[in-house]
């Protein structure tokens, strides 16, 4: 899921709540902020995939925008132990899931991965984010 558009908040005023209808054996939860994103439209395009090896792939998809946040994330049954060329690991989660991501300056054809500890099985997902023009 992502939110448009956030106003601004003083430190810790901003809350996400999450709430299961059934019991959650495994919640995995990652929340990440961005600023500099087109407002109106950010949504660019999204990818997924799933597996079982020893490295997670989105799959590829190719941008319709110049200048996209790639955001890719995966959840494993292994541990990742890295991120694809290009894309920053942002957290990692207790589990060994990743979030990643990188910037983009041309249409293109882009995929999020991810190296696992050992093969397993795995679904990884990537989205890309129009840039707001002009900047942040």
């Amino acid at each position: 899921y992502y939110a448009k558009n956030i106003v601004n908040a003083t430190a810790g005023a901003n809350a996400v709540t999450v709430t299961f209808d059934t019991v959650a054996n495994y919640p995995d939860i990652r929340i990440l902020e961005y600023s500099g994103i087109d407002r109106v439209n950010p949504l660019d395009v999204v990818v997924g995939a799933q597996g079982n090896s020893a490295t997670s792939s989105s799959g590829a998809v190719t941008t319709t925008n110049a200048n996209d946040l790639l955001l890719g994330a995966n959840t494993v049954w292994a541990s990742t132990i890295g991120s694809s060329s290009g894309f920053t690991p942002e957290l990692l989660s207790p589990d060994g899931d990743v979030a990643e991501d990188g910037v983009v300056t041309a249409t293109g054809s882009y995929s999020a991965g991810a190296p696992l500890s050992n093969a397993s099985g795995w679904v990884m997902q990537m989205v890309a984010f129009r840039a707001l023009s002009g900047g942040g």
